[in-house]
Parts: C-alpha cells; sequence; structure tokens
C-alpha cells in the first residue's frame, strides 16, 4: 500500500505540473469540459500503466488476504478480527482511490457505492469492537494511519445520501487525531461538500453540476482556523466557491 502512495502523491505532481503547462500556454479551451481532460492533459501511458500495475497487485494482496480474514472474524471480538478489520478498510479504501486517481470527473465515484457501503460497515464495527479505545479512545492521538482517511473517501465523495452522512456520524462520534488527521475537522471538512452540493439539490441523485471538487485547504494551526476552496460544477457554468470555517471549539 506505500507504493501505491507514494504513486498516487507522484501521478497528482505529474497532474498538476501538466495543468500549470498547458495554463502556461494559454490555452483554456480543455477545461471547458472536463470530460475532455484525459485528452486535453494527455496523461502520460507511464502514469495509467503503474497505475494498472499497482491496482493489480492490491488486486492479488486482497485475494491472497481473504482466507485470513474470514477465519479471524470468526471471533468478532477478538484483538485479531479487530487489527485484520483495520487491514481490510485500508486494502478496500487503497483500491477506490487509486482507481479514481487519474480521473477528471467526480461521476467515477458512483461506481463505487457497494464498496463504500462495505467500508463504512467495518468502521463502525472497528469503532465499536472492545479493543476500538486502544487506538480510538476519546482525545487518543496516534501517528499511524487509522479510519480518519478511509471515511473520509465516502464522507467526501459518496453522493448517496444515507451512506455519506453515515461515515460523517463516524467520524464525529469521539475526537481523536492520527498524525495531521483530526477526526472532527476532518468531519467538518467533508460537512461543508455534503452541503454545498445538496444546497439547491431536491433529487436524492446529487447531479454533476451541483457536485464540488475541493481545491485548496489552507489551515491556521495556531487560530484552529481553515478556508476550504472548491469548485462547484462543470464547464461554463461551474463556480468557484469559498468557506472560513472555525475550529477552536473541536477538540481532539
Amino acid at each position: 500500500m506505500r507504493r501505491t502512495f507514494h504513486f498516487m502523491a507522484y501521478a497528482q505532481a505529474e497532474k498538476s505540473a501538466l495543468l500549470n503547462f498547458m495554463e502556461f500556454l494559454g490555452d483554456g479551451s480543455a477545461f471547458d469540459n472536463p470530460m475532455e481532460l484525459p485528452r486535453a492533459l494527455d496523461i502520460p501511458d507511464g502514469l495509467q500503466m503503474q497505475q494498472e500495475m499497482y491496482a493489480a497487485e492490491n488486486r492479488r494482496w486482497s485475494k491472497a488476504f481473504e482466507p485470513l480474514f474470514r477465519s479471524s472474524l470468526k471471533d468478532i471480538n477478538h484483538l485479531d478480527a479487530f487489527q485484520v478489520l483495520m487491514m481490510k478498510v485500508h486494502s478496500l479504501n487503497t483500491t477506490m482511490r487509486l482507481n479514481s486517481h487519474l480521473s477528471p470527473t467526480e461521476l467515477i465515484w458512483d461506481s463505487f457505492t457497494p464498496q463504500m457501503e462495505t467500508l463504512v460497515g467495518m468502521c463502525r464495527t472497528i469503532l465499536n469492537h472492545p479493543h476500538a479505545d486502544i487506538v480510538f479512545g476519546e482525545g487518543g492521538f496516534t501517528f499511524d494511519m487509522g479510519l480518519i482517511y478511509p471515511l473520509l473517501t465516502p464522507a467526501i465523495n459518496c453522493r448517496d445520501r444515507r451512506l455519506r452522512r453515515d461515515a460523517l456520524d463516524l467520524l464525529c462520534t469521539r475526537p481523536w487525531r492520527e498524525a495531521q488527521w483530526a477526526s472532527l475537522v476532518c468531519a467538518d471538512v467533508a460537512r461543508f461538500k455534503l452541503e454545498t452540493e445538496e444546497d439547491g439539490v431536491e433529487t436524492d441523485h446529487i447531479p454533476e453540476w451541483a457536485r464540488v471538487r475541493l481545491t485548496g485547504v489552507d489551515v491556521i494551526e495556531k487560530e484552529r482556523k481553515g478556508t476550504l476552496q472548491g469548485i462547484r460544477g462543470v464547464g461554463e457554468s461551474a463556480v468557484h466557491i469559498q468557506s472560513v470555517r472555525n475550529w477552536s471549539g473541536m477538540g481532539d
């Protein structure tokens, strides 16, 4: 999984460099329609090949891990089950993040709704587990990656309203921190995106014109404040949005 995260960081930097180069050339027409971005950016074949290589590695790992996963769950309250569930959550989250990483459209996330439901269910089991306080006790801190980053995947990217709120509720069950990730602050970032996307939308489905792509999170740590920036919509109808958030009352 570490290699996969290294690839995603590198690929993101590569995409940013391509965007900056096109902006330097003064070619803004490519961004009128996000569905045209793959051709506009001309994402190198090498990146796509690496993406598939890491996706295949994750599939092989998941297949090899499955017997251990099933046997460990025979006693769900055992510490082994807690640890195995954590591994399964990260495997599932990494697969979704990787497969969507080079996509130019938020619509890609709709295809992962079943996986997100599985992930949220596992996270709920972990947070309610007898050994949960070892890692996720109220006010707890760890340098390890736990559940905040995985729960952000459905909380930010899932457009099933019930499932999205379930993920958000789990982030708010208690304040805890994993390195730079604070559960309540991350929940507030997800809430900003949720509320913005649902504003003016009367249907259960969130259409593409209402979806938000986060483009920046600027944090002033000492003041416990942050500025969130994003783009709502696509093409000529896209609008820039910004929100200043006060996190001073959120203990972690």
